[in-house]
């Protein structure tokens, strides 16, 4: 058996070629350093080449990733976690400028997807707007006052609205109305602000259909 010294850190190690010199690390470092200055050298062909064999291995990459996600999905969400704490402004930069640079794609690609998802879009609109406006109690009055008018009793769903009392989001302070009383309602509020009775609440105007 013949024994060389690597030439780079004069370890020692088993021959296996008439030509070598490296040991298996110091090997693997000098390739990368010359795949490294040959990349530096010739930028576009050296993309051109990556691309080509990333089309080539479309399937295969693929399976790569989602193999290396799975492995790693803990630690990769924390890693991307800890980046976006850390890096918020630059992050909103960057979409910023993305938006910009792709507006008019990024506005077509949703209106595509708005058509297609009719039924998420509305279940959505209507969570958010239970939550922004009502504090998640919307529907919750609704239930409550057995989704019927509390001055006329209609039981019609699609007219039904949730009116605040007062400015509070509590469910105390809200009402189930029809969209007929609600207007009439605002209606009496905006005369009565007219006449200069500007204390009055709609509470008090509600407790006089009552």
């Amino acid at each position: 058996m013949n024994y060389i010294n690597c030439y780079i850190c004069n370890k020692k190690i088993l021959k296996t070629g008439h030509r070598q010199k490296y040991c298996e690390d110091c090997a693997s470092k000098k390739i990368r350093e010359y795949d490294k200055a040959r990349r530096l050298a010739n930028p576009e062909k050296a993309r051109e080449f990556v691309n080509n064999w990333n089309k080539r291995n479309k399937n295969r990459l693929k399976e790569y990733h989602k193999k290396y996600y799975q492995e790693n999905k803990n630690r990769l969400k924390a890693n991307a976690k800890k980046y976006r704490q850390g890096n918020r402004e630059v992050i909103l930069v960057k979409k910023r400028k993305y938006w910009k640079e792709n507006a008019f794609r990024l506005r077509a690609k949703c209106r595509l997807w708005r058509r297609e998802n009719k039924d998420i879009m509305i279940k959505y609109k209507k969570d958010y707007h239970d939550l922004k406006k009502f504090d998640g109690n919307r529907f919750k009055a609704l239930e409550r006052d057995d989704y019927t008018c509390q001055i006329c009793g209609d039981t019609e769903k699609e007219k039904l609205i949730v009116h605040h009392k007062n400015k509070s989001n509590e469910l105390t302070e809200l009402i189930t109305l029809c969209r007929g009383c609600h207007q009439t309602i605002h209606g009496l509020m905006r005369i009565y602000k007219k006449m200069g009775n500007i204390n009055i609440s709609y509470e008090e105007i509600i407790s006089k259909f009552l």
